[in-house]
């Protein structure tokens, strides 16, 4: 039994997986199917207490807005990750970073671009 509960509990994972990679359709469109396939399962299979209809929803409303609110954090910080790597690019500040690297580290198991200092490559010693 034990198993069967582990797959039930997988299986929200399993249908966002093959809703993204299988049926090739955006998260936006998959997520909620996900959600309802979870509460579905919530209110069917993993009700084993028997609790009524109103009670599962007194349980279950704030732990899906919980859900919801981890999950909009996650997405400001994979954002604000990327705004700030784009940033870093156009103003050309990425070189800066590598050319600090550089300085720090002559690691020969740093690749070749990392390791790029203002005067010449360590690893190929080609002058830039």
């Amino acid at each position: 039994m034990d198993f069967v509960n582990f797959l039930m509990a997988l299986s929200p994972i399993v249908v966002v997986l093959v809703g993204i990679l299988g049926f090739k359709k955006s998260a936006k469109t998959v997520s909620p199917a996900a959600l309802l396939w979870t509460l579905f399962l919530a209110f069917t299979y993993f009700n084993l207490g028997g609790a009524t209809f109103a009670e599962n929803v007194k349980v279950l409303d704030p732990l899906v807005w919980k859900g919801i609110k981890e999950g909009l954090k996650i997405v400001l910080m994979v954002f604000g990750a990327f705004t700030i790597l784009n940033l870093l690019r156009e103003t050309g500040a990425i070189e800066d970073v590598k050319s600090t690297i550089a300085q720090i580290s002559d690691d020969r198991r740093l690749p070749c671009g990392a390791r790029l200092s203002a005067r010449h490559c360590h690893r190929c010693r080609t002058a830039r």
